[in-house]
């Protein structure tokens, strides 16, 4: 007959421990002491590549082990996994290994596969992958989420599970009523097609349209700007306002021109009297209101009204467009005019010397009168002068 006993001994926190036999009855016959400790297995399972360990007495403060996520899988933190070595060497997860979007657990192989095409995984975990929903796209494997097919759009609080749907039509049978200056009644129906969006869930926005942009300026040489109507206008321009301010610093205004009926105006009437650079901005305004401010446009007035007008314009992008109107035409006046000035001295100063060569000779010869026949159709020039009572010298050129 034999008999076996066992126990637990905790070792707590002492380096070692002495084993002790006692001997108690000559009838007992101690043939042997076994002594085995526990230890947690180096393997791969559930998702965790885990090292040996040895078994802790109890998983309340046990020292943790950290083990390493297989290919594809990650912890919700991103850190390592966090296990402890059981009663028996048996493992415990506390921080498991979940498959990445775009992956699926494969069971048998204990891995993560991708997930095939036509599906997708969307979030971190160990579930099956998800087909593609409607009118997506699910080209290729391991997608995390299926692209919506051209045309198509999910809201944004919607997730990649949602079907995607296209932008609704427009309305149909607009109508307007109780029109008056300041107000007015619209209706309409729901659009025929939704674009897959329920009717209570498609939303209309009204949009009131203020004036257009003017965009076209012409600066005339007699310092007249003007401009044309925006395109498109939105709705009936009642009237434009102007705003002028110095160059370059731009917000010093120097005049202002509310309710223009008119689509030009003469610089030198509102800022002639100033000169210098100015910068101009028109804004045309509708019932609505008034729409956006022009692009600026830099003109230079010269005191008095010049022969030229010389213009810049700055469009919405910051491109510089310069001009000259008249500077040809006024370039060709001042040449005329300078020739005509110098034929004038010339001929005075040859009708000079032509008038002092004359006298000389008639000095020299007695008085008696002369007949000075004129050729036909030649132009003269005569100087009649008075030397005596009975003698008249007429000196021609």
């Amino acid at each position: 007959m034999s008999f076996v006993d066992s126990h637990d001994i905790e070792l707590g926190t002492t380096d070692g421990f002495y084993l002790g036999v006692v001997d108690l009855s000559t009838c007992v016959t101690l043939t042997r002491i076994l002594i085995l400790y526990y230890v947690c297995p180096e393997e791969t399972s559930e998702l965790i590549s885990r090292p040996e360990a040895i078994e802790s007495q109890s998983l309340e403060g046990s020292p943790s082990v950290e083990g390493e996520c297989v290919e594809n899988s990650s912890t919700e933190s991103g850190a390592n996994p966090i296990l402890i070595c059981g009663a028996r060497g048996q493992w415990q997860v506390i921080k498991p290994c979940l498959c990445n979007p775009g992956y699926q657990l494969d069971t048998s192989q204990d891995m993560c596969s991708e997930c095939p095409e036509g599906t997708f995984s969307s979030e971190l975990g160990n579930g099956p992958c998800e087909t593609c929903p409607a009118n997506s796209e699910g080209t290729g494997t391991a997608l995390s989420l299926c692209p919506c097919l051209q045309d198509y759009h999910r809201a944004p609080y919607e997730g990649p599970s949602v079907p995607c749907t296209q932008s609704p039509g427009p309305p149909s049978d607009l109508r307007v009523s109780n029109v008056t200056n300041t107000s007015a009644v619209l209706s309409w129906s729901s659009p025929d097609d939704s674009g897959g969006r329920p009717l209570y869930e498609i939303l209309y926005t009204i949009t009131a349209m203020v004036g257009g942009t003017v965009t076209e300026f012409v600066v005339g040489e007699d310092g007249v700007l003007s401009w044309s109507p925006p395109v498109p206008p939105n709705g009936v321009i009642l009237y434009y306002n102007v705003i002028i301010s110095s160059s370059p610093h731009v917000g010093e205004l120097v005049a202002r021109i509310d309710e223009l009926n008119d689509t030009s105006i003469d610089l030198y009437q509102c800022c002639g009297d100033v000169g210098g650079t100015f910068n101009i901005e028109v804004q045309a305004v509708t019932s609505v209101g008034g729409g956006a401010l022009s692009l600026l446009v830099t003109v230079a007035l010269l005191k008095p009204r010049p022969l030229c007008l010389l213009y810049s314009s700055t469009d919405d992008s910051g491109n510089s467009q310069q001009g000259a109107q008249g500077v040809v035409v006024g370039f060709g006046i001042a040449v005329a005019v300078l020739f005509l000035l110098l034929l004038l001295l010339g001929t005075l100063f040859i009708a000079f010397i032509l008038h002092t060569r004359r006298r000389k000779v008639a000095a020299m010869k007695p008085a008696t009168d002369q007949n000075v026949n004129l050729k036909e159709n030649e132009a003269y020039a005569s100087i009649s002068l008075q030397l005596s009572d009975n003698a008249i010298y007429s000196v021609v050129h």
